[in-house]
């Protein structure tokens, strides 16, 4: 396996990968492992118990306590419970061998760093809570500085980093340490090939199954020219997420599509048996085909689910294979459905267009009795799929009367109907005349909803109609009333003005007499 390009053999100061504490307490020559359990190698009794996982730690207090703040909380919320020195870390990542890196640098010890360590010590660190308010240069920082210093400036290091992270979820993922690996993955990736001086495997001349201690050392020389595709086996070894996290960072950064196609491949091609095999003449494989079939099938079933993948992208994949490397259609039909179902607001053509990749004849029997009840396939393809059950029965029944079952394969796919029933037994007749009655129950019955829809259509529309006439006489009724009122009060204006009219008349009449009886009377 890889070591560090920064370590040496003795050991070196802390920025070459030794980390030491100055502030001890007890004087220890080292850890002794007896058993499943580890020993400070000190004259002072042990008073603290650590169980990480299935090893043992006996420790002691002051060192640990002054340091981590995990263990000064567990100590001090235990004080109530009868064992009060000991403590369990079950869920400590990095188990127990980061635990006993850590645990050595609380006692002074000198820590060796490489880079098949330290993502789990880092991550043991920020769990045992040894940040800078317990002590000057605990391990939180000197663990961090040593991931920024040395192992992102180092192209293996960060590949072997980044590869240890794989154990280490959700922790290595929170603390940014899957995050800068694969940017300094990137970077160094997107570099001038002429630039390149740093050591890599390189690409093999067959692809197998990595061996990570027989890994082909490849330096760049100045008389052998570094090929673009330098970085491809190193990347491989990586676990399928972390790659996808890389080849991201690379595509961000740059790189030429072809090339990151390739790497994929490459990555592909390693990772999946049968996909590429030596020789000639087994790119026929019909298994293989089949194989790489399932595989596209399951993926456009993931994809499908996206809302922003366009119909057009969907159908160029549906239809990159040939129609020889499918035997059934039922995963094709399974990821047309869920695309249907995440695009509901597809247009009739459009659903027509997506189901023309399919092959009706291709489908199970589970699959056409799925399809002839799926209310989202367009009419059109609902009817395919039952004549092509129909032609598959009457094949079979008509395959199965003949005595050479070697003819089988050259008998026509839709037989003459007469000629049939000449040809089967009885029984043969009497399935074909229960499904003839079967059919004409079922044309009865679309003949009956046919009626009552009839009957449901009529009564809307006299309903409607009967609500038109409600909604006339109450608009006619409105204005009625409203002239009757007005004629109401016209006719009694006019009575007023009839009764008052005499009235004046009379009284003129009057005053118009008075003044000549004055008049008389004064002469």
């Amino acid at each position: 396996m890889w070591e560090s390009e920064t370590e040496s053999v003795r050991g070196r100061e802390y920025g070459n990968g030794v980390l030491s504490s100055n502030k001890h307490g007890v004087k220890t020559d080292g850890f002794e492992l007896r058993g499943q359990s580890w020993y400070v190698a000190t004259d002072i009794p042990s008073d603290l118990l650590v169980q990480v996982g299935d090893v043992n730690f006996h420790l002691h207090k002051y060192p640990m306590l002054s340091r981590s703040g995990k263990v000064n909380r567990l100590i001090y919320e235990s004080n109530n419970h009868p064992d009060l020195n000991k403590i369990a870390l079950e869920d400590l990542p990095g188990g127990p061998e980061a635990f006993e890196l850590a645990a050595k640098f609380c006692y002074g010890i000198a820590v060796d760093l490489t880079a098949g360590n330290i993502s789990g010590l880092r991550c043991a660190a920020e769990y045992l809570e040894m940040t800078e308010d317990l002590d000057e240069g605990n391990l939180i920082f000197k663990t961090e500085a040593f991931l920024s210093y040395v192992v992102l400036s180092s192209w293996r290091d960060s590949i072997l980093v980044l590869k240890s992270c794989e154990k280490l979820s959700p922790w290595a993922e929170n603390l940014q340490i899957v995050r800068r690996c694969s940017e300094s993955i990137a970077w160094k990736a997107c570099a001038n090939p002429k630039g390149i001086k740093w050591a890599y495997t390189g690409k093999p001349s067959k692809v197998s199954s990595p061996k990570w201690n027989d890994l082909k050392d490849s330096s760049p020389s100045r008389s052998q020219p570094v090929p673009p595709d330098w970085w491809f086996e190193d990347v491989s070894i990586l676990r399928t997420d972390h790659f996808v996290r890389v080849i991201t960072a690379i595509k961000v950064k740059g790189m030429r599509f072809e090339l990151i196609g390739a790497s994929i491949m490459h990555y592909a091609a390693k990772w999946l048996p049968g996909l590429i095999k030596d020789g000639q003449g087994q790119g026929n494989n019909p298994n293989a085909k089949m194989r790489v079939a399932r595989l596209v099938d399951s993926y456009l079933t993931e994809v499908s689910r996206d809302r922003n993948l366009s119909l057009t992208k969907f159908q160029v994949l549906a239809e990159a294979l040939p129609e020889s490397a499918r035997t059934c259609d039922d995963g094709l039909y399974r990821a047309i459905d869920s695309y249907l179902k995440a695009h509901p607001t597809l247009s009739e053509h459009e659903r027509k267009r997506l189901c023309r990749v399919m092959d009706c004849q291709k489908l199970s029997i589970d699959a056409c009795m799925h399809a002839a009840q799926n209310e989202r396939l367009p009419l059109r393809i609902v009817v395919q799929v039952l004549f092509s059950e129909q032609v598959k029965i009457s094949n079979a029944l008509a395959n199965s009367t003949l005595k050479d079952p070697a003819e089988t394969q050259y008998q026509p796919l839709i037989p003459n109907h007469k000629t049939l029933l000449e040809a089967t037994p009885l029984s043969f007749q009497e399935g074909w005349a229960a499904a003839k009655k079967d059919i004409n129950t079922l044309k009865f019955e679309l003949e009956s909803v046919k009626a009552k829809y009839l009957e449901l259509q009529n009564d809307m529309e006299n309903l409607q109609r009967q609500f038109e006439k409600m909604s006339k006489q109450k608009q006619t009724s409105a204005w009625t009333s409203g002239w009757k009122k007005l004629s109401k009060l016209t006719k009694m204006t006019a009575v007023e003005n009839h009764d008052i009219g005499p009235q004046i008349s009379t009284a003129a009449e009057q005053t118009r007499k008075t003044p000549r009886r004055w008049r008389n009377s004064i002469s």
